[in-house]
């Protein structure tokens, strides 16, 4: 989560924020949260292809992460 936040973050030129450690239960909020400000910047044409291709990157390997 945290490096999906970096990305949007850095994409908006704003100081980076950690992402709190909720529970395995909040992951799911979390990565909707940190997802929709990455793709409202892509909608936007405010995010790069390198940090697209790397959140696609992280959120694949989140994904593959789960049991």
């Amino acid at each position: 989560m945290q490096q999906l936040a970096d990305l949007a973050a850095d994409a908006e030129a704003r100081p980076r924020r950690p992402v709190p450690r909720l529970g395995d239960y909040a992951v799911g909020d979390q990565v909707e949260v940190t997802g929709n400000d990455l793709v409202a910047l892509a909608r936007a044409g405010e995010l790069d292809p390198d940090r697209q291709d790397r959140a696609v990157e992280l959120l694949r390997d989140l994904r593959l992460a789960l049991p």
